[in-house]
This record gives structure tokens, C-alpha cells and sequence, in this order.
């Protein structure tokens, strides 16, 4: 899976559609796409809007960043759209949008938030956005995005995090979805306590105690039987 253009419009100093585009090269390996500009110009609002178009965010937020002249204007709407080339070659373009409608001087309340999904240039129709926001955050789970959308003033930060080993294996777990796994371990064992609440508190040390008192038990009666064919 790999981005192939971003647009984004009326979010912070991009007034109008801007589109940004991410070519394939002829050198292979060389993925890796830096983004330069002077300060306030909307490097870090890239990175944002990436993110809240795969996952979306609270309404106050995208209101507060409207851009200024267009929010001056009335105009409410923000819109962000990613492209990206899937592993089967197939093209997927998320559309998240934040529209007020008619209302003339729209507040944060009045914002209404919107996702289309577009596959190979055919809408997706789905009862509800939830089933697709799940498909995103299973094939792009929000942990990892910080180690592919990262400021270049904060890689010293991520070197020399403490905690970076535990968040990378965190974040690894999640894009191999082993969190799966392990939530499904904690829901055996949520059963089988839930199981034991109508007995008698019984331990694991309970169990493995009459199992080998059992085995005592068997032996005994081996035992016996031979002493018995014997005489």
C-alpha cells in the first residue's frame, strides 16, 4: 500500500485545493518523500490532515483550524482527500469532509462530518461509515502512522525516546494485528472466569493439585491389580 496524492482544502493556510502528489520512482527503494517550507507553512498541517482524513477528529478541532479568510467568508466546508495504490494494484481514495450547509455564520455545532469511499472509481455504498472506518484503522492502524508521518525536528526525539522499543513493538503488533490475538486471550480467560462464578472458587493450583492426586490414585490401583494377577 503506498500514497499516491493528498488534497487538502480550507484547513489552516491552505485556502483553496491543494494538491500534493506522490510519484512513483525509477529507483527502487527510494520511497521516502520530504516535504520542505518555510515555518507556518503548512508542513505539520499535512502531516494533521492525513491523519484526521483516515481517522477523523472532534468537530471543535477541524473549526478552530478553518482557514481564516474563508472562515471570515462563512465558508465552513473543509475537505481532505488521500489516494492510495493498494497491494493488488487497485485504487482507493478516502474522502472525509466537514460541511455547515447553508448556515451563513456556521459555529463548531453546525459542522457535519462526512466519509466517502471511492474503490477502482466506484463508490462504495455501506449502511454505516463505522464498517469502513474499521477497514481503515485495521489496514492502517493509527499506532504506526507516527513512524511514517513524523516532523524531521522530531527524529531526535523519537532516537532518544526511553519508551521507543515499547511503543515500536506496540505499533508492530497493531499493523500485524496480533492486538487481535491477544485481545482474544483476554476474552477466554474473561469467559472462563465468568464460568467459575456459580462454583466454588477454584484455582488453577486447585485443579493441577486433584489432577495429580488423581494420577496418585491410578497408580495405586495399577498396583494393586498387578499384586492381584500375581498371586
Amino acid at each position: 500500500m503506498r500514497i499516491t496524492k493528498f488534497t487538502i482544502e480550507n484547513y489552516k493556510s491552505f485556502q483553496f485545493p491543494t494538491e500534493i502528489n506522490f510519484p512513483v520512482t525509477d529507483i527502487e527503494g527510494r520511497n521516502i518523500f520530504l516535504v520542505g517550507g518555510m515555518n507556518g507553512a503548512g508542513k505539520t498541517s499535512i502531516m494533521e490532515a492525513i491523519n484526521y482524513c483516515l481517522y477523523g477528529t472532534r468537530v471543535e478541532y477541524v473549526y478552530r483550524n478553518i482557514n481564516r479568510k474563508e472562515k471570515a467568508l462563512g465558508n465552513a466546508d473543509v475537505s481532505f482527500e488521500l489516494t492510495l495504490e493498494l497491494d493488488d494494484l487497485s485504487e482507493l481514495i478516502i474522502k472525509r469532509s466537514w460541511s455547515a450547509g447553508t448556515i451563513s455564520t456556521p459555529k463548531a455545532r453546525d459542522l457535519t462530518e462526512r466519509l466517502v469511499i471511492v474503490k477502482d472509481g466506484k463508490r462504495v455504498s455501506v449502511q454505516s461509515n463505522e464498517v469502513w472506518q474499521d477497514y481503515i484503522r485495521s489496514a492502517i492502524p493509527p499506532a504506526i502512522t507516527q513512524f511514517f508521518f513524523f516532523d524531521g525536528e522530531k527524529i531526535q526525539e523519537l532516537a532518544s525516546d526511553d519508551h521507543s522499543e515499547v511503543r515500536l513493538k506496540t505499533s508492530l503488533e497493531a499493523a500485524l494485528g496480533i492486538q487481535y490475538i491477544n485481545q482474544l486471550v483476554s476474552d477466554i480467560l474473561h469467559i472462563k472466569q465468568d464460568e467459575r462464578k456459580g462454583f466454588v472458587e477454584i484455582t488453577d493450583e486447585d485443579l493441577d493439585y486433584k489432577q495429580a492426586e488423581l494420577r496418585r490414585e491410578r497408580s495405586k490401583l495399577n498396583r494393586k491389580l498387578q499384586e492381584r494377577q500375581d498371586a
